[in-house]
């Protein structure tokens, strides 16, 4: 099969009783997370949960994945559910960190993980939901961008959309492309163009602020990349976008950080003369 490029990634969905972990609880905690497949084919992952910081207490068996086994072809997603139940014995105010994980199926290849900070507490917390959802909308076909045409303008559309209650709000919200060019420069390639405006590029970097964002809505990215005319050798174009965002949440007064990176790279190429 080959090595795997890209990743499989994690974005926490929400929490229906909050971070709070009530200690010898018998109804479980459940929290919720959007699993993507950013990686160059499809894939079926184990899914395994477990505290990882060794808080008080015995957590051997406190946490349960819903499923334990995903398939998921190449862009697509589904929603987990991580139930944990707490040990009698932790005092209240402790920490406990939950590690959700995915294994590919081969042994000794990378396993993904996310870790979510969790705290034991006297009373349980309010249900919470956000979400950051980058979605690619339309771009050009593997087959174009693999033999591009010299001179020519290629664009992609990404949406990008944070969930999070009503009344709750997205205080920070950056896109960020990440470019690397052989045998050529940014300048060959032209400026990329987004959100309706030509953004610089420093040190390979495109960021750009998203602006007026809120839970529910969504703000569309206008990726256009200018090809260079041929040269003695083959020019590449290899990128890829992340977004980050900072959400308050009045239920727990937290404020999330939440980063996605579409850890799928876009090449574009144009062959020789």
């Amino acid at each position: 099969m080959g090595e795997i490029a890209g990743a499989v990634e994690f974005s926490l969905f929400g929490s229906r009783r909050g971070f709070l972990l009530v200690p010898g609880d018998p109804i479980a905690f459940v929290h919720q997370f959007v699993v993507v497949n950013w990686t160059d084919r499809a894939l079926t992952v184990g899914l395994s949960g477990k505290i990882v910081n060794n808080p008080p207490g015995s957590w051997e068996g406190a946490v349960k994945v819903n499923p334990t086994q995903l398939k998921l072809d190449r862009d697509a997603r589904a929603i987990v559910e991580v139930l944990v139940n707490a040990p009698k014995e932790p005092p209240f105010g402790e920490a406990a960190v939950l590690r959700l994980q995915a294994a590919p199926p081969l042994p000794g290849k990378t396993v993904w993980h996310t870790d979510v900070e969790l705290v034991t507490a006297e009373t349980s917390g309010e249900r919470v939901v956000w979400q950051l959802m980058p979605i690619i909308v339309s771009r050009p076909a593997d087959s174009l961008l693999s033999n591009a045409s010299p001179g020519t303008e290629y664009t992609f559309l990404i949406d990008i959309k944070p969930q999070a209650p009503l009344g709750t709000p997205v205080t920070l919200c950056i896109f960020l492309a990440r470019f690397n060019f052989v045998e050529s420069t940014a300048a060959d390639w032209g400026p990329p163009f987004m959100v309706g405006g030509q953004q610089a590029i420093n040190n390979g970097v495109l960021t750009t602020d998203l602006p007026g964002m809120h839970p529910g809505g969504k703000q569309r990215i206008d990726l256009r990349i200018h090809t260079p005319a041929r040269g003695a050798a083959e020019r590449r174009c290899t990128f890829s976008v992340a977004t980050s965002a900072r959400i308050f949440d009045r239920s727990t007064g937290r404020s999330i950080d939440l980063d996605v990176n579409l850890n799928r790279t876009f090449t574009i190429i144009v062959k020789p003369q």
